[in-house]
């Protein structure tokens, strides 16, 4: 047996039209035993949301060959954060919701919190990168889901979480922190 981990967005499909091949070579792997996962640095979707699409796709899979930035930030979180440790969060519902799953306790003063999370967010905006800033002026870690300036669609490619890094890391001058997805060692075990 021997297990293959196969990245998403631009390889399996682009948008929701699965790249030829990709279906019939999955297939051919796991008929003679491989394992294969699924890795994404993609945040703007859920485990769930994948294994729907891959199944719609023609891919049979199941949610636990399938991990996102997400899954591995909420469990990040999960083994350095303290008892009254908050987090504030930039990114859309599905990683609010991995990270609620994990018991997260989200801030309800961003100032306070003590971990910021970057994700994708298509509606990033000033106010979201003020909370985040003032978050880090009181002490806060940073971390990123991934590193991706963009993500492939049909057309080309969008803005992704790179740009809210970006954004975050003009404003302090300094990295983030941590990033959890592609290509961390994090991901990577």
């Amino acid at each position: 047996m021997k297990g293959f981990i196969f990245d998403l967005d631009g390889t399996i499909y682009l948008d929701d039209h699965i790249i030829d091949g990709a279906a019939d070579g999955i297939k051919a792997l796991k008929d003679r035993g491989d394992k294969v996962v699924f890795l994404t640095n993609k945040s703007i979707a859920s485990r769930k949301d994948y294994v729907v699409k891959l199944n719609a796709l023609g891919i049979e899979v199941e949610l636990d060959e399938v991990i996102n930035s997400n899954y591995i930030t909420a469990h990040y979180l999960k083994t350095v954060m303290k008892t009254d440790d908050t987090v504030y969060v930039i990114g859309e519902g599905p990683l609010f919701d991995e990270l609620a799953s994990e018991n997260i306790k989200l801030a309800e003063n961003p100032a306070s919190a003590s971990h910021v999370v970057l994700g994708w967010d298509r509606e990033f905006n000033y106010e979201k990168l003020n909370n985040a800033f003032q978050a880090w002026r009181n002490g806060a870690e940073i971390i990123a889901t991934n590193p991706n300036r963009t993500c492939p669609v049909k057309d080309g490619e969008i803005p992704d979480c790179g740009a809210m890094i970006g954004a975050l890391e003009g404003a302090t001058g300094e990295p983030v922190k941590m990033i959890t997805g592609k290509p961390s060692l994090l991901m990577a075990e």
